[in-house]
């Protein structure tokens, strides 16, 4: 069935609605899946451990991780004037 250029693919065949769900979503299955594809990818040489384990980790790199520096900045001088401020405000 041909789809118009207006009618998105999800909604085509429906009359414009989406098809409902028959059944829930295994994700464990999913999972399970996913590591018998990591397994093969290894022992078909196309990945290292080192380049799974970046591939499968919650943060990707170190560039994702934030340090954030709180030392204060500024001169003594500069906190004085401020810490003033503040205490007349």
């Amino acid at each position: 069935m041909a789809v118009s250029m207006h009618m998105s693919l999800a909604t085509g065949r429906n009359d414009g609605r989406l098809a409902e769900m028959n059944e829930a979503i295994d994700i464990r299955l999913i999972e399970g899946r996913q590591r018998v594809e990591d397994m093969r990818r290894l022992a078909a040489g196309e990945v290292t451990p080192e380049q799974l384990q970046r591939e499968n980790a919650i943060v990707q790199s170190a560039a994702d991780i934030l340090k954030v520096d709180f030392l204060p900045k500024g001169t003594d001088e500069q906190w004085a004037r401020i810490i003033s401020d503040l205490e007349r405000d």
